[in-house]
């Protein structure tokens, strides 16, 4: 709470103008939301600082008010990956979480890729790229070039 808060001070100074996405599982975060809109609607918090907290429900839904796009080799990676001849489809949707949903909650959350950043998924040797950077699982060194 105190980082969201600070968040809006830095706003009134002018250091900080991108939008914020909270993850409000379970309706967590409901009643600080509708506490924050009773102090906009009062009079103590300006309209451009509640706006610029927005929520969703799971990672996927906040990453979604974001500007995501991938190119045609990063959706060939994916429907490679998420294919299987035996399911079909199936497995694309948890190819998507652990390959790309999860590292670019990683990457948001180390301060790699700022609130309202464009961002730019490709497919590179074998591996996703965030903004030319190689993530997920794929992108990890094998087994054996780990230990020695």
């Amino acid at each position: 709470m105190e980082e969201l808060f600070e968040i809006w001070t830095w706003s009134a100074l002018g250091r900080h103008t991108k939008p914020v996405g909270l993850i409000n599982v379970n309706g967590y975060y409901d009643g600080l939301l509708a506490f924050l809109d009773r102090m906009q609607a009062d009079g103590f918090v300006q309209g451009r600082h509640r706006e610029m907290l927005f929520s969703g429900e799971d990672v996927g839904e906040v990453l979604a008010r974001m500007t995501v796009s991938l190119d045609d080799a990063a959706k060939q990676w994916l429907a490679e990956k998420g294919y299987d001849p035996a399911y079909g489809a199936r497995p694309l949707k948890r190819v998507i979480q652990k390959e790309l949903q999860d590292p670019l909650a990683r990457l948001i959350l180390e301060g790699a890729i700022n609130d309202g950043e464009a961002i730019t998924v490709s497919a590179e040797a074998g591996a996703l790229t965030i903004n030319g950077r190689a993530v997920g699982r794929s992108a990890l060194p094998p087994a054996e070039a780990v230990i020695q």
